[in-house]
């Protein structure tokens, strides 16, 4: 292997070499020298300062939303456990991708989607964080202390150029970062069966969010999940096809709904039985 360059996973699929040395910097820039929170030490900070002056901050980390992940993974294996089409899931804001590898990983493990899989799709409002996260690759700064049965599951052994391990094949393939834009421009091209946005809209004034409810709405998901760090989402708005997941007459028999702790962090919500059915 060149000593210069590592191979890395282009938004297409295909391997392509990248200078380390950059690459290094580069995420280092945008986790402020791999700063973690001190009550999440596996949560790392990221930043960028995007288009018209705009701040883009928060925190990022593989397995940060695992308890949700697990539970969503296994309900739809109940629901769903041989579909004839792959599980779609749209997964946004992405940050550096990080979380989006972490729940693929999951779902690689626990098999999800039978043999037709799962598919996600992620994106970010920050052209850098969407230019690191198409990698697949991180530091090992930022790898270091994470559990070795963790680390098993989302990361090949192999530690590249002495900075850097590779996201495994089999989960990076399972994850596609579309081009960076605000959530209220995405345009679905298909539909998904499972939206995770986490605290997004609390970022967004209200005509932003209005227009980010219609994307969500026009994405014909099965089930839309929101961190309860956003506020203004306690309540589905009654114009809205969905409902809580414990008052849904298919939903709330699955660990979802009936996992109590879950409800203290994620406002979690299935599409109402009357709206026209997604099938998957």
């Amino acid at each position: 292997m060149n000593r210069r360059t590592i191979r890395a996973a282009s938004h297409t699929g295909e391997d392509r070499q990248i200078d380390p040395l950059q690459l290094h910097k580069a995420f280092a820039i945008a986790t402020r020298g791999f700063s973690t929170y001190s009550l999440h030490p596996d949560d790392f900070v990221c930043d960028d300062t995007i288009k018209g002056g705009r701040t883009v901050n928060g925190r990022t980390g593989f397995f940060r939303h695992r308890g949700i992940a697990h539970f969503t993974i296994e309900s739809l294996l109940e629901l769903h456990p041989n579909p004839d089409r792959p599980i779609e899931i749209l997964a946004a804001p992405s940050s550096i991708g990080c979380e989006a590898f972490g729940f693929a990983a999951l779902g690689v493990r626990k098999g999800l989607g039978g043999k037709a899989g799962f598919n996600i799709d992620a994106f970010d409002c920050s052209e850098r964080f969407t230019a690191l996260a198409r990698q697949g690759c991180y530091p090992i700064e930022m790898v270091r202390n994470m559990e070795e049965s963790w680390r098993g599951i989302l990361l090949d052994p192999d530690i590249v150029h002495d900075r850097f391990v590779n996201v495994r094949r089999a989960v990076k393939s399972r994850v596609r970062f579309l081009d960076h834009m605000f959530f209220q421009d995405f345009s679905p091209q298909k539909k998904y069966d499972v939206v995770m946005v986490n605290n997004l809209l609390m970022y967004l004034n209200d005509d932003e969010r209005e227009q980010a409810m219609k994307v969500i709405v026009s994405t014909g998901a099965e089930l839309l999940i929101v961190n309860t760090d956003d506020r203004v989402f306690s309540e589905m708005p009654p114009s809205l096809p969905y409902i809580h997941v414990k008052e849904h007459p298919v939903w709330a028999d699955t660990p979802l709904a009936e996992s109590a702790f879950l409800h203290t962090d994620y406002h979690i919500w299935a599409r109402n039985k009357a709206a026209p059915e997604q099938h998957i």
